[in-house]
């Protein structure tokens, strides 16, 4: 029978962020934002699959429809590069093993959404981005078209500390090596107090 074993899946992860919000009138804004994420894991085999650098650019529109609701449309560009250093080595349908660069397994991405930030009631604000995403793996001649969703609740307890819960449903990578990649929805939160 199998035996059940512990995976090392230990890593070295770095995100970096930089976001800007430039007004033209009272009603209407534009948003731009990038987004850098690096993801070296150290386990060899962990390493071929997921070791990657991530890059996001993104841009919307925003219209002040409402005091308390704004409405936009964006975009967001993203690129994921693989670099682990062994090859894939993946299954050729016929018994054996093909070796592919783990490039193989690099995608362009394009996301096109719609969506709104509504104040719902003092310091607790819902937002949510419907849309879609269209990937493109550049060196297996594929690509896929896929439903995109982010929705989240941020509540600001005192100046400059919040706390985020949300969901979103997009494509990701995945550890499975003769899988370009998988379609997924993750639950995240986040907690930001300052301390001074």
């Amino acid at each position: 029978g199998a035996t059940a074993g512990r995976a090392d899946a230990s890593m070295l992860r770095n995100v970096a962020n930089a976001d800007a919000h430039y007004e033209f009138t009272d009603l209407f804004s534009m948003g731009l934002g990038y987004e850098n994420r690096y993801l070296d894991y150290s386990d060899d085999q962990y390493d071929t699959l997921l070791s990657r650098m991530e890059n996001y650019v993104s841009i919307d529109g925003r219209w002040k429809a409402l005091p308390d609701l704004t409405a936009l449309v964006g975009y967001q560009f993203g690129y994921v590069d693989f670099i682990g250093d062994d090859d894939l080595i993946i299954p050729d349908g016929f018994g054996g093993t093909i070796a592919e660069d783990p490039d193989i397994k690099n995608r362009v991405e394009h996301y096109f959404f719609a969506g709104v930030d509504h104040s719902l009631v003092e310091n607790l604000v819902g937002s949510i981005r419907i849309g879609g995403q269209y990937t493109d793996y550049e060196n297996a001649d594929e690509d896929a078209v896929t439903p995109y969703t982010d929705g989240r609740l941020t509540y600001t307890y005192n100046q400059g500390s919040r706390v985020m819960f949300g969901a979103t449903h997009r494509i990701a990578s995945t550890d499975v090596a003769y899988t370009l990649s998988t379609e997924t929805t993750t639950i995240y939160g986040n907690w930001k107090h300052m301390i001074t």
